[in-house]
């Protein structure tokens, strides 16, 4: 480029472009701008002297020089190390296996409830592929691309879905066809990226307009469900590295390729095989899997077999020149005799005195003898009872009968055994109490086991019933020998307050006896009996034990309806206070009705239990003033009867209380 003064220039090709670098200089050498805009700045290059392709050395602050340079327009400069705009071409960023998919076949159902419809009802989890087409809508069926096979719940009519948006953290009711994608209720859009969790797990709360929801079933159970197999393996830097297809059967299925193709050529497995013309050899036996089976031929008598290259010859001599004679082996009576030209000759087995020789199939029958005189037996003798019949036995089933019997053990069925309260007895009324009850079921028995397969009855329960206040309704399921429930708050009431219950029993196995012989049949599934245990609720009794002067609880409680007596130690009287006693009035009165009868006073120079006053029952209530009391039992005021004693001031006295 030549100038010729301030308002004239010339643009031309320069030798050297000498704007590379700024005009700023250090000891003679030109120094890089120190930014973009002191290259497009009045200090910089003119528009005049730009031009598209031209080059310039940026250094900002300490960084290393960069260059830029004027790519597409004479206005902006680009870093002429990296492009602004992404490559477009063959460059690739990754793949994926279309359709395969992997996971859990456990099936979980939601049952929603709506206050419209057409959403409510049962929905169950399926494998479908759900995704985002290009207008964000939701889609039922095959993925198009880059898509992820997840798991949604789809109605039992086929109509709607529930998928969760990863979003909004909402549930979303989507048609099976094409995608609503907007709430339930309000009809405002809702997704907008496609859900991805792997786990599907139940919601916390009822989807958008749902009044109730209920889960049944766990995803995350059964067995692996793959589908399809993954050619895809992984993307190092630029590379795409891909699975080899390979195949297991190449004696069936062969795999090669060329310039464009990978082929798979196949071939006809054998079906099966099978015997062809007449007789009755059949040499194919079967096919088993892959392998046919065929049937060794062996020789017999006079056949021999022999194997020769691929051949299989077979060869029948007519003669039993092999074998020269036979031999008697062991000890004992000699069977074989001779062997004249192709004949062996045994001896004939017979038998004598009770022993008989008979012939069943290929088999001959030594039979000892069997029992013919006189039967029955007129005593017992070992384990035969008079009138066992005798007659048709052999020697050694009559000694087996006599020194071993047939022994059967004792059958126990299965029970509740007992009932357990965690608060049993006699308890005060209106206490509070938290009650646990449990049921202890037994298995029953066979004792001794013998032959049996268990010495069990049952093989176990598998559910149990309670019965009582504030206890759970029907069978509860449990496999254990014990189950329990809890009343977690109870008031005692007066009387018995009973708590029980049965189980439900698994069938068992037959009663075998020492012979292996069923003398009980096997229990079917049932029920056991009822159980029951109780507490009692009772007044306490009051008495001046201690203090002459102080009334104070008789420990232990009494059964008010079926005690007969009580026996108390009174305190020295002392100071005008006179000894007493008090019995609830529901004790002697309504509803117990178990009136007090007499006192005794136990004289200890007659050593004995004496009615005062006249020595009767009805006397010895006259040296008691009975008045109207009550007393405070478990922050309620309880109505008592008050005896207070009428005779002189006496010591320290031991009474008996009748009733």
């Amino acid at each position: 480029m030549a100038q010729f003064n301030e308002n004239i220039k010339i643009v031309a090709p320069n030798p050297i472009d000498d704007r590379y670098k700024s005009l700023r200089t250090s000891a003679g050498a030109q120094l890089p701008y120190s930014g973009t805009s002191e290259v497009l700045g009045a200090t910089g290059i003119p528009t005049a002297q730009r031009y598209i392709g031209q080059t310039v050395l940026v250094q900002t602050g300490s960084t290393s020089p960069v260059e830029y340079w004027f790519q597409n327009n004479i206005t902006t400069l680009v870093e002429k190390k990296y492009a602004s705009e992404q490559l477009v071409g063959d460059f690739i960023t990754g793949a994926t296996n279309l359709g395969y998919f992997s996971g859990k076949t456990g099936i979980q159902i939601i049952d929603l409830a709506f206050g419209f419809s057409p959403y409510g009802g049962s929905y169950v989890s399926e494998y479908n592929n759900y995704f985002l087409d290009s207008t964000n809508t939701i889609r039922l069926g095959p993925v198009t691309h880059n898509g992820i096979n997840r798991r949604g719940y789809v109605h039992a009519l086929g109509t709607y879905s529930w998928i969760f948006s990863k979003t909004t953290g909402t549930w979303v009711v989507i048609n099976g066809d094409a995608s609503e994608n907007v709430d339930a209720s309000t009809g405002a859009p809702l997704f907008t990226s496609l859900y991805t969790q792997a786990v599907w797990t139940p919601p916390s709360a009822p989807p958008s307009g749902a009044t109730g929801i209920n889960v049944i079933g766990v995803l995350t159970t059964g067995s692996t469900l793959t589908i399809g197999s993954p050619i895809f393996a992984y993307k190092e830097n630029q590379d795409l590295h891909l699975r080899t297809i390979k195949s297991n059967t190449p004696e069936f299925l062969t795999i090669n390729y060329d310039g464009n193709f990978i082929n798979f050529s196949g071939v006809s497995s054998v079906v099966t095989g099978a015997n062809v013309g007449t007789g009755v050899g059949k040499v194919f036996k079967q096919k088993t899997g892959t392998t046919l089976q065929f049937r060794t031929i062996e020789g017999t008598g006079d056949t021999a077999v022999y194997q020769v290259g691929d051949r299989i010859l077979i060869s029948a001599t007519g003669s039993v020149t092999g074998t020269t004679a036979g031999a008697n082996v062991g000890t004992g009576v000699d069977v074989f005799k001779s062997k004249t030209g192709t004949t062996l000759q045994f001896r004939r087995i017979t038998g004598s005195g009770g022993t008989t020789v008979t012939q069943s199939g290929d088999s001959v029958i030594v039979n000892a003898g069997k029992y013919n005189l006189a039967s029955p037996s007129a005593i017992p003798v070992g384990g035969i009872c008079a009138g066992t019949a005798l007659t048709g036995k052999t020697s050694f089933q009559l000694w087996e009968e006599l020194l071993v019997p047939e022994l059967c053990g004792t059958v126990t069925e299965p029970s509740v055994s007992s009932v357990g309260l965690s608060v049993s007895g006699l308890r005060e009324i209106d206490e509070n109490i938290s009650q646990t009850v449990t049921i202890n079921f037994s298995r029953g028995s066979i004792n001794p086991q013998y032959c049996s397969i268990t010495p069990y009855r049952s093989t176990g329960a598998n559910a149990y019933c309670f019965c009582g206040s504030d206890m759970p309704s029907g069978f509860q399921a449990c496999t254990a020998l014990s189950a329990s429930a809890i009343d977690a708050s109870y008031d005692i009431l007066i009387g018995a307050q009973t708590w029980g219950g049965c189980a439900r029993r698994n069938a068992g196995n037959a009663a075998l006896s020492s012979k292996g012989n069923e003398y009980c049949a096997a229990l079917t599934s049932g029920y056991t009996n009822v159980g029951s245990n109780s507490i009692v609720g009772v007044y306490p009794l009051w008495a001046t034990c201690s203090t002459i002067g102080t009334l104070s609880k008789i420990s232990p409680l009494y059964a008010m309806d079926t005690s007969s007596y009580v026996q108390v130690t009174l305190a020295t009287e002392s100071g005008g206070n006179k000894q007493k006693f008090e019995i609830p009035c529901a004790w002697i009165g309504v509803p117990t009705n178990n009136p007090l009868t007499g006192v005794r006073t136990y004289v200890s120079v007659a050593n004995a239990w004496c009615y005062l006053n006249g020595a009767t029952a009805a006397c010895s209530l006259t040296e008691w003033n009975a008045t109207p009391a009550s007393e405070t039992v478990q922050g309620n005021s309880v109505g008592y009867c008050q005896y207070t004693f009428n005779g002189i001031d006496r010591a320290t006295t031991c009474i008996r209380l009748e009733f």
